[in-house]
């Protein structure tokens, strides 16, 4: 076995040691270690599992994953990368965007080894994914430790403690805006400098080389933010549905539109009449609606919105 083989297998050690040294796990045994991608896809979760050809794809670039711990509501991986310094930031990245709807937990932590560097990478509680910098797995050891380090995290929530991570050890850019371009050059920048007859062409070069200025110091290891990807569940969804409903309830007495005589709103029995001249009135109303939406809050919202 090759000492770069043998460093990809032991590679849990390393990691549940650095957790363990700044605070975030009490023992050194993970729950499973150096699973392949299929094993880990289609054995090691509770939820059946349906990849496009393209995620399968990406076996091929990652192998040893392990299962560390769980900690505030978070699970913790470490994945070895088989990619090539070129691609690992963005093999990372698709990875973890896959992996983390399958682990079953708000927030999914993993710590990427491509060679002799290692990379965090942060998905849950809403964010996508987002990674940190590249540490030399010797020369960075304690300056990853010191960012790590649990003093720095509120374990008050899950959430606190996940979103405090991600503000010590997520890449400036992720955590920064982009700025306006008055906010990079104010608006009397070259009256004050003395500087006269600046052509357009010199300027906008100015403004995108500050612009763009993540992307030529990450240079092949920048990841954009992307907003694409959804991390939402269809139960989720629907929980936000019966929300949007019962807000829908509460602040229209009467959602379908109809206009109520003064005296039938001032009388809540009369309005809630169930004689059989109601019912038959309600039939006729709506008989050209399907009654399936009657029966599911989800479809009656789509409709009420459509209405």
């Amino acid at each position: 076995m090759s000492s770069q083989d043998w460093e990809a297998e032991t590679f849990y050690t390393y990691a549940m040691e650095l957790f363990s040294s700044a605070g975030h796990v009490a023992t050194s045994k993970p729950e499973f270690i150096n699973h392949s991608p299929e094993r880990f896809a289609y054995f090691d979760n509770k939820h059946n599992v349906s990849l496009t050809r393209e995620q399968r794809d990406m076996f091929r670039e990652y192998n040893n994953i392990s299962r560390l711990f769980s900690a505030n509501g978070c699970v913790f991986f470490s994945i070895n990368l088989l990619s090539n310094r070129l691609h690992r930031s963005q093999v990372a990245h698709n990875i973890h965007t896959t992996i983390h709807p399958l682990v079953g937990s708000s927030a999914s932590i993993c710590l990427f080894r491509c060679d002799n560097d290692v990379m965090l990478s942060f998905v849950g509680f809403g964010l996508q994914c987002l990674l940190s910098d590249w540490y030399p797995t010797i020369d960075d050891y304690d300056r990853l430790l010191h960012r790590l380090d649990i003093a720095n995290m509120s374990i008050s929530s899950g959430r606190e403690y996940f979103i405090d991570m991600v503000y010590m050890l997520a890449r400036g850019y992720y955590l920064s805006t982009k700025p306006m371009p008055n906010a990079i050059i104010p608006i009397n920048y070259f009256s004050a400098a003395g500087i006269d007859g600046i052509d357009k062409e010199t300027l906008n070069d100015y403004l995108e080389r500050a612009l763009t200025e993540p992307q030529h110091k990450y240079d092949c290891d920048y990841v954009d933010y992307d907003e694409s990807y959804n991390t939402s569940t269809e139960s989720i969804s629907e929980e936000l549905d019966l929300m949007l409903l019962e807000m829908d309830d509460e602040e229209d007495d009467n959602p379908f539109g109809e206009e109520l005589d003064p005296e039938e709103e001032d009388d809540e029995d009369e309005f809630y009449d169930d004689s059989s001249d109601s019912v038959e009135k309600d039939q006729y109303e709506f008989e050209n609606v399907d009654q399936e939406i009657f029966r599911d809050p989800t479809k009656m919202v789509k409709w009420l919105n459509s209405q």
